[in-house]
């Protein structure tokens, strides 16, 4: 990976700018400033004034709030304060150069589109001072998994095997910068440095009461999910992953999407702790699924305008514009009648996360049997979900709803019942989600059969899918 330019040794200030990689262990940025020996400045800017539609959603930015909560107290048994800012990223970070006479800025790359743009913006204004951005979100930086002619693969296997041969190769290497608790030197408050709370992260939705139920964001919490994950779950992960009843999965993916550890820090264990000879089907699947992560930011990188656009363009026009309300409505307060959909919706709004085989279910059901566009679909995730992942998000919804990068077309249609049948036999699932039913029939919205039907009829006889 590339970790910036050559470190230069200083005894002045060094401001590390947090963007969701909000944790102490293996932060390259952090890493990089303790290193210069001199005083670190750590901040969070939250920038409100961005004008993209897919600013974090209330679930994400209750978990943000938590998250920033205990990197502050971890990065305070370092001798660092967390300070919070709120405005322009590009106007704040000079202004904090100049009040604390700092001699270098440096931060962790994000690759969603906007974030892009932000950094980019970043760099030209700390033109004249030093700045160094660093790679380790992925396992590769965007752009380094290409096929043979130098181009993005738009299929998962391709990439991945490519990836994974590689990972073999060169390994997995980790920060090892020793931490000794450094001395708290400025204390004083700068200029519209803010508050946790006057970032507004929190909000008035009711989610801040019952999302500490079920979640503890921050480091050492990811920590935890991990070792219990590997000692407890891993070695039964490819049978129990696809069952929604069974605490089966590592449920890591909102720690990894705020940083709250890597992909290379769980990579490094299972290749260092031998669990790839103990339990080689499991891991490997397991790899497989974080291997999906790796792509859908690779996928969003090469194809930015894929958030609100169909990767394959003969679905531009195929979905209308304007949903049927009352089917939506129906789909996101999981009323649709449909036991699993409807168990699957409702996990969703008390929990903030859906089993990963029932989201591929719901969203089939949305694009396929109710004929919906899948940003209808995307959007209620992003808002909802606390693992809200732009990439992953992306490609999720345009995989299932057969647009985007796949090899296997439209047609794919999941049957929630037969899904229910084989995932969900004995109703554990479906019941738990569903109390107030008591097991008793509902009146679908749709016949699954023939709204199945309907579609595929639209498919085959749609002229904007034509290969004249």
């Amino acid at each position: 990976m590339n970790n910036g330019k050559k470190m230069v040794e200083s005894k002045a200030a060094t401001i590390v700018w947090f963007r969701r990689d909000f944790r102490v262990e293996n932060n390259p940025a952090l890493d990089y400033a303790i290193s210069t020996r001199g005083e670190v400045i750590a901040v969070y800017i939250e920038y409100n004034e961005i004008k993209d539609e897919w600013k974090p959603g209330a679930a994400s930015r209750w978990w943000c709030h938590h998250s920033l909560e205990r990197l502050s107290d971890s990065l305070a048994k370092q001798g660092v304060r967390l300070r919070y800012f709120r405005g322009d990223p590009g106007n704040i970070l000079p202004a904090i150069v100049k009040q604390t006479a700092s001699t270098a800025v440096c931060w962790n790359r994000l690759y969603e589109p906007e974030e892009i743009k932000i950094e980019k913006a970043v760099s030209a204004a700390l033109a004249s001072t030093d700045h160094q951005a660093f790679d380790s979100r992925l396992l590769f930086s965007p752009g380094t998994i290409l096929n043979q002619q130098a181009k993005p693969y738009r299929v998962f296997t391709p990439f991945w095997k490519k990836a994974r041969s590689q990972l073999e190769v060169t390994g997995i290497t980790l920060c090892t910068t020793k931490k000794n608790k450094m001395e708290l030197n400025n204390q004083k408050r700068l200029s519209k440095e803010c508050s946790l709370a006057e970032l507004g992260l929190l909000g008035e939705h009711s989610w801040r009461s019952k999302l500490q139920n079920y979640w503890t964001p921050g480091e050492d919490s990811a920590r935890k999910k991990v070792n219990r994950f590997l000692k407890h779950a891993i070695g039964n992960y490819d049978t129990n992953r696809d069952i929604p009843s069974v605490d089966g999965t590592s449920k890591i993916s909102p720690h990894l999407h705020f940083g709250e550890i890597t992909p290379a820090q769980i990579v490094y264990r299972l290749i260092n702790q031998d669990l790839l000879y103990k339990n080689s089907i499991s891991v490997e699947r397991f790899l497989t699924e974080l291997g999906w992560r790796e792509f859908s930011h690779h996928v969003l990188w090469h194809f930015p305008d894929t958030t609100n656009r169909a990767m394959n363009h003969k679905f531009l026009k195929f979905w209308p514009n304007k949903p049927n309300q009352k089917y939506l409505k129906a789909w996101q307060t999981g009323n649709t009648g449909i036991p699993l959909i409807d168990a699957g919706m409702r996990e969703l709004w008390e929990t903030g996360w859906m089993h990963n085989r029932v989201r591929m279910i719901v969203a089939s059901f949305l694009t396929k049997n109710l004929g919906i566009h899948w940003l209808h679909g995307a959007k209620w995730f992003w808002d909802t979900l606390v693992d809200a992942d732009l990439a992953n998000n992306t490609l999720g919804w345009q995989w299932v709803a057969g647009c985007g990068v796949d090899a296997a077309p439209y047609y794919r249609i999941f049957n929630p019942y037969t899904q229910a049948k084989r995932f969900d036999e004995k109703l554990k699932y479906i019941n738990k989600w569903l109390p107030d039913r008591n097991g008793a029939e509902v009146t679908p919205i749709v016949d699954v059969k023939k709204s199945r039907d309907k579609a595929l009829t639209k498919y085959k006889n749609s002229k904007t899918l034509s290969n004249k």
